[in-house]
């Protein structure tokens, strides 16, 4: 058993001689190369995952123009 993770390009050619229209296709597995990236690159990429990001709902309404409003619970909020 060889253990890799399923490709969603592999799981797409497979059906394909099952699509209904036989139109000619444009293969968008052409973008991924296959060779690694540059060192240069991974290096970059290592630096920024690295570097703590926070988002959270309050910012999503923010930058969509929406003032959040929280209410404090009361002694309703939580009775059964």
């Amino acid at each position: 058993m060889v253990r890799q993770i399923d490709s969603p390009i592999g799981a797409a050619y497979e059906v394909l001689e099952y699509r209904a229209r036989k139109r000619d296709l444009l293969d968008l597995a052409q973008a991924a190369p296959r060779y690694p990236a540059a060192p240069e690159v991974i290096e970059h990429i290592g630096t920024v995952a690295r570097q703590p990001h926070y988002f959270n709902h309050d910012m999503w309404l923010r930058m969509n123009g929406i003032r959040p409003v929280y209410l404090e619970p009361g002694p309703t909020c939580c009775r059964p």
